[in-house]
């Protein structure tokens, strides 16, 4: 995240991120509903059919699946654009895209998986609802502040101090363990801890320090896309209880075609 948004610094796309932080969780939390509802039918056609037993498949896992599945990564095409010297206001968008549509979706995940009518955990409950809603944006505003608070308070440091390279990943490490001791989002926390420190912290740096901070963040960020990447490449073939349906996998294509 915090390499992306120093890309983003040397291209002056900045002047985007007010409509990309608007526009964001809304477009998110859409494509949720779509994907929830389409699944939704499919499910009700694959009990109809016979291929699943009534009960197995239910409201809430229709709404968990839909803010797993909402979440992009393009990571590929970011780095294509990159290449290409594309339209700065282009890849700031997808930029906001990514990272922001994953953060919203992780945290409306969990907010899901807490959502616990009293009478029938599986059931639409209107109070259990807007607790969850009530969760997800207190969890979301919360970390967002938290985030970007810490970034401008090390930025105050490093504008009367000298901060070498090792110095500015130690202090965006250390406000993710922060956050994954308590109760708001780690990720939602570090993107905007990130792109506040990318915006103010890296200024205060000296030439030598821009240049080793930009490489070092470059490296890792290189590292972690093939890491996980392959991670999941590997689980695909290693995981033990693979259950294949037609209908559902079906189902989930035309959500995510309609979705997105």
């Amino acid at each position: 995240m915090r390499e992306e948004r120093s890309r983003e610094q040397e291209r002056k796309k900045g002047k985007c991120l007010g409509s990309v932080r608007s526009h964001q969780p809304a477009k998110t939390e859409k494509d949720v509903q779509k994907e929830r509802l389409i699944m939704y039918g499919f499910v009700k056609a694959m009990v109809h059919a016979g291929q699943l037993k009534s009960g197995d498949f239910h409201f809430t896992d229709c709404l968990f699946f839909g803010s797993l599945m909402s979440a992009t990564d393009p990571v590929t095409v970011l780095a294509i654009f990159h290449e290409l010297h594309v339209d700065p206001d282009l890849y700031t968008l997808l930029f906001g895209e990514s990272v922001l549509n994953d953060a919203v979706a992780i945290v409306l995940t969990y907010s899901i998986s807490i959502y616990s009518p009293k009478e029938n955990p599986n059931a639409f409950d209107t109070a259990a609802f807007f607790q969850s809603v009530g969760n997800f944006l207190g969890i979301f505003a919360g970390s967002f502040a938290m985030g970007s608070a810490y970034a401008v308070v090390t930025a105050l440091i490093s504008f009367v101090t000298v901060w070498k390279p090792g110095q500015c990943r130690a202090a965006n490490k250390h406000e993710v363990f922060r956050r994954l001791n308590s109760l708001l989002s780690s990720i939602v926390a570090v993107l905007f801890c990130g792109v506040t420190q990318a915006h103010y912290t890296y200024n205060n740096l000296s030439s030598d320090s821009k240049l080793r901070t930009k490489q070092l963040f470059e490296f890792m960020n290189f590292l972690a896309e093939n890491v996980i990447f392959c991670y999941m490449g590997l689980a695909l073939f290693t995981f033990q209880n693979h259950i294949f349906n037609a209908l559902f996998i079906l189902g989930a294509f035309v959500s995510f075609e309609e979705g997105k």
